[in-house]
């Protein structure tokens, strides 16, 4: 049992090309268990490295929840960019935008990257 609430989850799947990948079944059972008002954070930068047969729709599972999430992703990996560094975030609040392109720097992604 938790002392305290967590205000985000951050998890990948895979965590790396060789990691194992959370299947659906755990991903809806570690949703179940983290409070309406935290933060997921989803990271899924080898997921194109996940078998098809494994794979399964995490963004609709994500805004059928209710919950606050991020879902992260990457042309770096599956792509071939790494040099690039180009990648994006699809977010449930507003806010949270908003909050996220304060941090951001003036300049942006590079030439190459546009």
């Amino acid at each position: 049992m938790l002392k305290t609430k967590p205000r985000m989850l951050i998890c990948s799947s895979p965590s790396h090309y060789s990691g194992p990948a959370i299947s659906e079944k755990e991903f809806r059972q570690v949703l179940a268990s983290i409070m309406s008002e935290a933060l997921i954070c989803f990271d899924e930068a080898y997921v194109e490295v996940v078998e098809s047969s494994n794979r399964f729709s995490d963004l609709v599972i994500l805004k059928d929840s209710g919950k606050p999430f991020i879902v992260l992703r990457t042309f770096s990996k599956a792509y071939g960019l790494a040099g690039v560094r180009v990648g994006f975030g699809i977010m449930t609040e507003p806010a949270l935008i908003t909050s996220l392109m304060k941090t951001r720097t003036p300049i942006g992604v590079s030439a190459m990257a546009a």
